[in-house]
C-alpha cells in the first residue's frame, strides 16, 4: 500500500495513495506499507492487529525501498493528545512486525504500545527510527498499569519472540517537569517478557530526567517479566 498524509486513493499506487488510518484497517497479513516522507498527525488512535512490514522515508516515486534518499523519514506526531503513536494487538501467534525509517513524537502516553501477551511467539522490530518527546504531559500520578516505557512499553506477557532495535534515536521522552511527582518506575523503553533483546547502534539521549531509567523492565532478566536474554552492541547512553 501507497500512503500520503492526505491520500484519498486505494494505496495500489504512488497516484493513488491512501492516508495512514485507511492503509492499516486495509491491510492483509503479510502486507507491506510505504509511507511517502512527511507528518501524519493521528487523529484517532492508530492501530493493527496484523503482521506487517511499515517502511517510511519515501519520496513518493520509488519502485523498491532501496530507492529512498538516505535520511529521509515519515513522522507520526501525536501531538501530546493522542495516547499512542502505533498500538499493536492481537491474538496472532508467531506474527512479525517491522516498522523502519520513523519518527514518533509526542504520544501522550507511549510511541508504541505492544500487547505482547497477544502475540505470543512473535518478533519485533525497528531500524533507523527516532523517538521524541513522548509521554512528556501525561499525568505521573495515574496508577493506570504504564508507568514505564515512553517510548516503546511491552505490556502484559508470555510473549517468546524476539525483538531487535537497530540504529535507533532516543531523545527526550518522559521529562518530568519541576514540581511534578517523582516516579522512578518511568522508563524509556520498557522491555517486558521477551524472550531476546538485541540493540545495534542505538543511543539514549537526555530521557526520564531527573529521575528514571534507559530501559526497564518489570523483572529482571531471565526473571519471570523480563526478558530472557538482552544483547548490548555499540548503544550510547548520555544523560
Amino acid at each position: 500500500y501507497y500512503v500520503t498524509p492526505d491520500g484519498t486513493g486505494d494505496g495500489s499506487d504512488w497516484d493513488l495513495p491512501i492516508d495512514l488510518a485507511g492503509a492499516l484497517a486495509a491491510a492483509k497479513e503479510g502486507s507491506e506499507l510505504w509511507l511517502k516522507a512527511g507528518t501524519y498527525a493521528p487523529q484517532a488512535q492508530l492501530a493493527t492487529d496484523k503482521a506487517l512490514t511499515i517502511r517510511g522515508g519515501f519520496v513518493g516515486e520509488e519502485s523498491v525501498p532501496e530507492e529512498r534518499q538516505p535520511g529521509l523519514k515519515s513522522v507520526i506526531n501525536g501531538h501530546d493528545e493522542d495516547p499512542y503513536c502505533i498500538y499493536f494487538s492481537s491474538n496472532g501467534d508467531g506474527r512479525k512486525l517491522a516498522v523502519e525509517r520513523f519518527e514518533l513524537t509526542h504520544a501522550q502516553k507511549q510511541a508504541v504500545y505492544f500487547q505482547s501477551g497477544n502475540w505470543p511467539k512473535s518478533d519485533l522490530s525497528f531500524a533507523d527510527c527516532r523517538f521524541t518527546n513522548n509521554g512528556l504531559h501525561w499525568d505521573t500520578d495515574r496508577n493506570d498499569g504504564q508507568g514505564g516505557g515512553r517510548a516503546i512499553f511491552i505490556g502484559n506477557g508470555g510473549n517468546t519472540g524476539m525483538i531487535l532495535l537497530t540504529n535507533c534515536l532516543f531523545s527526550g521522552n518522559c521529562r518530568l517537569e519541576a514540581g511534578t511527582k517523582d516516579n522512578t518506575a518511568l522508563a524509556t523503553v520498557c522491555l517486558n517478557y521477551f524472550k531476546k533483546v538485541t540493540m545495534r547502534d542505538c543511543a539514549f539521549v537526555t530521557n526520564c530526567v531527573p529521575l528514571g531509567y534507559a530501559l526497564g523492565a518489570d523483572s529482571p532478566v531471565g526473571g519471570s517479566r523480563g526478558p530472557s536474554a538482552m544483547s548490548l552492541e555499540n548503544c550510547g547512553f548520555d544523560l
